[in-house]
């Protein structure tokens, strides 16, 4: 025990012999040389952070643009089909081609969206989705943009073929407020059923609005005159702020609800 203890204290007398040597040699720093070193590490560590940040920024741009590619040609097919059926409607009989012909047009193109909305849960890849870097929030909301922006140019191509003289603003409105009103009813449905109920119901919900305009167009004609364009701002305002609840909604529940976790495949009695 004696020789433990010296050998305890020789290393305790080597330590301090070691401090007092490196302390006596240790080389005066110029305060301003110190401040001037710390600077420039500040100013490294700020062009590092924007330079992420720049990344991270282009990173989601890719990424939004990426999911025009994921989605696959359908959606874009069917697009085409909705506005080329417009152009072949306004060809064969462009006196007949109005309102009824909008309201078509904007809950079809609506409906195209669907399956790509619910790709996520009918595969059974939310809850994978929940855990990557870009989440299934994120994924949700760019295929959300993606679709909105192929969407607003069916629908504004639509309202180019349908307008007669100077009726574009009328058969815009009459295009879009159809449009909002099917979207929305097909993320209430989104929300409350599971994908394959989902997509029936986004179907039955569209073919009602097409039916009410088909009604609205047989027994109250005024409704798609010039002079009624009020009703269908209204009406478009109306479903805007609906959708747009809606959608804050369906990001919410894909984000944190267990119910969007449901597997819900087509494959699954394979």
């Amino acid at each position: 025990s004696c020789l433990g203890i010296e050998r305890k204290v020789e290393v305790k007398t080597l330590e301090d012999d070691l401090r007092a040597y490196y302390r006596s040699s240790r080389v005066s720093v110029d305060p301003s040389a110190k401040a001037a070193a710390v600077d420039l590490a500040v100013c490294e560590w700020k062009v590092a952070q924007e330079s992420e940040a720049s990344r991270c920024e282009m990173g989601h741009v890719a990424f939004v643009a990426e999911q025009a590619r994921f989605m696959g040609a359908r959606v874009w097919l069917l697009q085409a089909f909705v506005v080329a059926f417009v152009a072949l409607a306004a060809w064969a009989d462009p006196s007949r081609v109005g309102g009824l012909f909008a309201c078509l047009a904007g809950a079809a193109i609506a409906l195209c969206g669907m399956p790509d909305v619910l790709a996520s849960r009918m595969c059974g890849l939310m809850e994978l989705e929940r855990s990557c870097k870009f989440n299934a929030r994120s994924v949700a909301s760019a295929r959300m943009v993606v679709l909105a922006c192929a969407n607003a140019a069916a629908l504004f191509a639509s309202s180019c073929l349908i307008a007669e003289g100077g009726g574009l603003a009328l058969s815009v409105v009459q295009v879009f407020a159809p449009y909002f009103v099917t979207v929305g009813g097909c993320l209430v449905a989104a929300r409350r059923m599971r994908a394959s109920g989902a997509l029936v119901a986004s179907m039955a919900w569209a073919s009602l609005v097409v039916s009410v305009a088909y009604v609205a167009a047989s027994r109250f004609f005024w409704i798609y005159e010039a002079a009624s364009w009020w009703i269908w701002a209204l009406a478009a305002a109306v479903a805007i702020v609906w959708v747009l609840f809606e959608a804050r909604r369906w990001l919410a529940d894909v984000r944190f609800s267990s119910g969007a976790l449901a597997f819900d495949s087509v494959y699954v009695n394979r």
